[in-house]
């Protein structure tokens, strides 16, 4: 296989000191670091966009996770460079609320007064959200952000990497102990892929509505690159989706133990703690939210909504397009800039500041 050539989750270090060797023991070996993967990933885009319209993008927007610091904004600055962007022109844009700029458009729901709307955006590499601001002005509705979270230790391919873990489990209870890397790390490459397959498929089931006792609750999986060669058949249930995960969203009353816990609620907690910076020193309450949005590639895992629902006790909305939101409102933004925005809405300049 080519696992050990690949980078994943390259986006978490970003403005950190990780690099990574591809290529060990070959004369084209080199270390990389996540700028430099992000760089080729926004030369590919931008090479696209030549394509597409036969000459140089004005204008860019980036999109960055709410929770980078100065260091990986600046790192994400330097991998556009990089990539080949003017940086004169380019802005940076909050993930969370490029995808709630694109949700708000798209309802278009008249607001009666000031309303905060809380977006979660949990993705493969990352997890974090955004409160923000929206009140009517005029005819045009106004927008800004009051919190950001700065917690980005937890997202979706930790998910992946804990039912993968008990998928072990289960095969080694039944083959055996594998402790050969020659063995382990192909064997395991394949349980992560059949994990991630699994946690969709089984989510997907678990949010099926009026679920009768019937209902398929559960997802056969083959593994291949086993140590002796022999197929390993396994039965993946929706418990052992939820026991994987259950680690992440525990139910601690004490606010001290919640914003210690390295789980899905920590950037929530932050994220409304941090308004306080805004609005004189009192932090937003959630009783004070109006809405609360879900989005990113595991906005669509049950366990997730159920849990935001349970601890804040106010029903989460996933937004129309969870894995497209994100650049649809880059997008707009872009529209915005350019003054060619349909949409009557405002965004303050803040939106764009580190």
């Amino acid at each position: 296989g080519h696992g050990k050539l690949v980078i994943l989750s390259a986006k978490r270090h970003m403005g950190t000191s990780w690099s990574r060797k591809i290529g060990e023991g070959n004369s084209w070996a080199r270390e990389w670091t996540p700028e430099q993967v992000s760089g080729c990933i926004l030369k590919t885009v931008l090479e696209a966009a030549q394509t597409r319209f036969g000459t140089d993008p004005q204008h860019v927007v980036i999109t960055v996770p709410a929770s980078f610091g100065s260091e990986a904004r600046s790192a994400t600055l330097r991998a556009a460079k990089l990539a080949g962007f003017n940086l004169k022109r380019a802005r940076l844009f909050d993930e969370p609320t490029a995808a709630l700029l694109d949700q708000i458009t798209r309802e278009q729901e008249q607001s009666v007064g000031e309303e905060r709307l809380l977006i979660v955006d949990i993705g493969g590499g990352t997890l974090d959200s955004s409160l923000i601001r929206m009140k009517p002005v005029g005819s045009r509705a106004h927008i800004d952000i009051l919190g950001r979270s700065r917690y980005n230790e937890l997202a979706g391919d930790d998910f992946d990497m804990n039912l993968a873990g008990l998928l072990l489990y289960y095969f080694e209870d039944k083959r055996g102990k594998v402790t050969l890397a020659e063995h382990r790390f192909p064997l395991f490459s394949e349980l992560l892929y059949r994990a991630e397959k699994a946690k969709i498929a089984l989510s997907e089931m678990d949010s099926t509505e009026n679920r009768d006792s019937f209902a398929k609750d559960y997802v056969d999986i083959t593994v291949h690159r086993t140590p002796d060669g022999r197929p390993w058949e396994h039965r993946v249930t929706i418990d052992d989706l939820r026991m994987a995960m259950s680690e992440f969203f525990p139910f601690k009353k004490k606010l001290e133990d919640r914003q210690r816990d390295l789980t899905f609620f920590r950037p929530i907690e932050e994220c409304l703690e941090s308004s306080k910076l805004v609005l004189e020193g009192k932090p937003c309450a959630v009783e004070d939210v109006n809405r609360i949005y879900l989005t990113g590639g595991s906005a669509s895992l049950t366990i997730m909504k159920r849990a935001v629902n349970k601890r804040f006790g106010k029903e989460a909305r996933t937004v129309a397009q969870p894995m497209h939101a994100v650049a649809l409102g880059a997008a707009r933004y872009a529209a915005m800039i350019a003054g060619i925005d349909p949409v009557a809405l405002v965004a303050q300049d803040r939106l764009l500041e580190g």
